[in-house]
């Protein structure tokens, strides 16, 4: 998903390059318009928008379920909320994206967050995010 403010100039700018795109590309963007006071989650407790949570959320979160971020470097991040990359799990150089999803690492992470772990695990018991999705195995 591609995020943009909703500023009248990048929004036209945005749409300019999305209509330059193939079909079967435009299949793949989705465009989302943020409202200037839209109320936004703290980014795993990075955002400076809210004050710090006092006791972690206890729901399960989809994103390392649903998706993995590969940075511009090469490393994954844990999932999107973690726009600064604090948490490495793996690095697409040295291993496949399937090595990386299916390793350890997100194994972990998934077990405890299925298991109401949510604030033992690092990066996820600081964020405010409730992305919950159905969870097919």
């Amino acid at each position: 998903m591609f995020m943009v403010t909703s500023a009248k100039e990048v929004s036209d700018n945005i749409h300019q390059i999305y209509e330059k795109l193939t079909g079967s590309e435009k299949e793949k963007v989705d465009i989302c318009l943020r409202l200037e006071n839209e109320f936004l989650n703290n980014r795993a407790g990075f955002a400076n928008n809210r004050k710090k949570m006092k006791k972690s959320l206890d729901s399960v979160c989809a994103c390392p379920f649903e998706q993995l971020v590969v940075r511009s470097d090469g490393h994954v991040s844990r999932c999107s909320n973690d726009a600064l990359g604090k948490i490495d799990m793996g690095d697409v150089r040295k291993n496949s994206l399937l090595q990386i999803w299916e390793g350890n690492e997100y194994k972990s992470v998934r077990e405890k967050l299925l298991n109401g772990e949510r604030g033992s695990v690092e990066l996820c018991k600081d964020c405010d995010s409730m992305i919950l999705h159905i969870i097919e195995f």
